[in-house]
């Protein structure tokens, strides 16, 4: 007697990669159309399509289409998406449960239906099934099978297909959604720091630098005092490049207990002083965590650039020169404690014209601030 096989059916197999297939291009939107394509190969189709859409306008979103050319899909949506009685009673139907048309609409239906008679048939469909999604307020995903009259209409077998691959489906979607927002959102963060003035450094706890914006990877190619050697970020002179160690070390301290700290590098004959900010980043941010791998912010700039934004008439946003001044020494890196410290007002004073400040640009954090007022105050 033999042993049992855990040999999966070839059919079993087939399902196991298209699942793998959606999950791959959920993260990675080049992968797709391979997707896609592997969806309509689980079955005998004439044609298929994937589409996000707002049902109430007609917005496609997305669309992957398998079958129809170029102008038919311009037909469709120039005019027969409204007629697709077809797609009317999918999304009459149960969210995420297949349909199968032809137990929803009857023959005679079909033939007296300008979608079915004069745009579906015509083009070689004729019985559809599938299923849909809602992604948010407004946008459905929709996925639909067509076949011709010659392959007859779909069956148990598709049916039972399709409940497996629904979730899948458009759980994928979903997650493609929530990667492309934080994509974006990366992509928005990196331009602001990019449109910054100041050079930024992130360095690891040896100094080994983990990530510059624009303006920092220019400045290390500029020959200054600051640059990389041996792979680690260090000064020229021993004292100083000493004091820039001691200052990573405190900033990359554990648990938390990290402090700022600031370098001066002395201006010469062939480079203008530079002026280090060097600050704990925070552990819950920190772009490799590990349980040894800790990581600083440098904040990079000459003490001697004279800001602008106080000086511009009309002041931009309509900040008053208090406010213009406070918005600049917080694109230099000051802290609100330090600049009140420095010109001789009390820490709520400095508050309260941050408030104004916010409320004034549309902002609501003093990092906002900061990325608005930056490419302004620093020219």
């Amino acid at each position: 007697m033999g042993t049992p096989s855990n040999r999966q059916a070839p059919e079993d197999e087939a399902l196991h990669q298209t699942v793998a297939e959606l999950y791959r291009s959920a993260i990675d939107p080049s992968a797709w159309k391979a997707a896609f394509d592997s969806l309509t190969r689980l079955t005998p189709v004439h044609a298929a399509v994937l589409a996000v859409v707002e049902p109430a306008s007609g917005a496609l979103h997305l669309s992957m289409v398998r079958g129809y050319d170029e102008a038919a899909q311009q037909q469709y949506a120039a005019h027969y998406w409204n007629l697709d009685i077809g797609l009317q009673a999918l999304l009459a139907w149960h969210e995420r449960t297949p349909l199968l048309c032809h137990e929803h609409i009857a023959a005679r239906t079909v033939s007296g239906n300008e979608y079915y008679q004069d745009f579906l048939i015509p083009l070689g469909g004729r019985y559809g099934a599938g299923c849909w999604a809602r992604l948010d307020e407004t946008r459905i995903a929709q996925f639909s099978l067509h076949r011709s009259i010659d392959q007859g209409p779909f069956g148990e077998s598709e049916r039972r297909l399709l409940t497996r691959l629904t979730p899948h489906i458009f759980n994928s979607l979903r997650i493609a959604e929530t990667v492309g927002g934080l994509q974006r959102q990366n992509a928005l963060t990196l331009a602001s720091l990019d449109a910054l003035g100041e050079a930024i450094l992130i360095v690891d706890e040896s100094g080994r630098v983990q990530w510059a914006n624009r303006s920092g990877d220019a400045l290390l190619q500029r020959g200054t005092p600051l640059a990389v050697k041996n792979g680690q970020l260090g000064i020229e002179e021993s004292a100083l490049d000493h004091q820039l160690r001691g200052c990573i070390a405190r900033a990359c301290a554990p648990r938390g207990a990290g402090t700022a700290s600031l370098v001066a590098i002395p201006g010469s004959l062939k480079h203008g002083a530079l002026q280090l900010r060097v600050m704990p980043l925070d552990p819950r941010l920190d772009i490799a965590p590990s349980a040894t791998h800790r990581h600083a912010l440098l904040i990079v700039r000459s003490p001697f650039a004279p800001p602008r934004l106080e000086t511009m008439r009309p002041i931009p946003y309509g900040l008053t020169p208090a406010e213009a001044r406070l918005a600049c020494a917080l694109c230099e890196g000051t802290t609100p404690e330090e600049y009140a410290r420095r010109v001789g007002v009390s820490i709520t004073t400095v508050r309260a014209q941050l408030r104004q400040a916010f409320a004034k640009t549309g902002t609501r954090r003093q990092t906002e601030l900061v990325a608005l007022l930056a490419p302004i105050a620093r020219g």
